[in-house]
């Protein structure tokens, strides 16, 4: 889904690039599942057929890019454009924690304007949230986990007693829909989710 941008322009020393979010389906869990792609055709689903065309799909962007589970996530990004300056992974189990006893991760990343001014940095993070459409307690943890991640890692100390962090970018498969407490976490910067369940997560209920 596109969303036109219509915030303020910022003038001033800026580069302009262009990102790609992309949830590739893992080809371990596509024949894990074989069920649910009974009805597709079998070279469609065939891993070198696949990755072709997914190859050509993602260069054809021209996106400035760079636990015993076979699937994750990445950042791709442009070696003749950024430099890696730091990054760090996000583990989201936690061993004795109920709500975060599943395999999912998430990535951040620092990134450095080459032969920019040292400033000129930007903190872009991933992940790939739980899909369980009835967990949003589970997804709401993780979320707390990454969010938490990347404030420290884009935190540049206090000007004027007010905190300064780096631009940053979020992006990934949040499994997320608009009626949801998560997306509202995302999206407005809150939640008040004192009292709510897992289910009532979902403004639906």
């Amino acid at each position: 889904m596109w969303h036109v941008f219509l915030g303020r322009i910022i003038y001033g020393p800026s580069v302009p690039f262009r990102v790609l979010s992309y949830n590739v389906l893992s080809q371990a869990l596509l024949e894990e599942h074989t069920y649910l792609y009974q009805y597709h055709d079998k070279v469609a689903l065939n891993w070198h057929y696949r990755k072709k065309l997914l190859m050509a799909e993602i260069r054809q962007a021209r996106a400035h890019r760079t636990h015993g589970k076979v699937d994750g996530v990445a950042v791709y990004y442009r070696a003749d454009m950024f430099d890696l300056y730091d990054y760090t992974t996000v583990e989201f189990f936690q061993p004795g924690v109920r709500v975060l006893d599943r395999d999912n991760v998430g990535l951040v990343v620092k990134l450095c304007v080459r032969g920019g001014m040292p400033a000129q940095q930007i903190v872009v993070a991933t992940t790939h949230l739980l899909f369980n459409s009835r967990r949003h307690d589970v997804k709401l943890a993780q979320t707390q986990l990454l969010l938490t991640e990347i404030e420290r890692f884009a935190f540049q100390g206090v000007s004027q007693h007010q905190p300064k962090y780096l631009p940053v970018i979020i992006t990934g498969d949040m499994n997320l829909e608009p009626h949801t407490g998560v997306y509202q976490l995302l999206t407005q910067g809150r939640l008040n989710y004192r009292g709510l369940s897992k289910k009532l997560l979902d403004n639906r209920w």
